[in-house]
């Protein structure tokens, strides 16, 4: 795996995680582990806190990007 340029490896059977609150990397909210740790341990102490929305199997991420972005830009993502 590497940032530059990115280059990320998939494993077809995988998951995503995400966190309940919007991403930011604002120093003033480096200390909100809500923002940064997709972990559920964490995230289930959060007021907006949804079972069925922070973890994806790679099916339905893909199924999302296709309806955000189409299918020419998501199979060139995902090849």
């Amino acid at each position: 795996t590497s940032y530059s340029p990115m280059n990320v490896h998939l494993y077809r059977s995988g998951f995503a995680r995400f966190s309940q609150h919007r991403y930011t990397n604002d120093a003033a909210t480096m200390g909100n582990q809500m923002v940064h740790l997709t972990n559920v341990a964490i995230q289930k102490t959060s007021a907006s806190y949804n079972p069925d929305g922070g973890k994806w199997d790679m099916c339905r991420l893909k199924q999302y990007l296709l309806s955000k972005e189409g299918p020419d830009r998501v199979n060139k993502l995902l090849k």
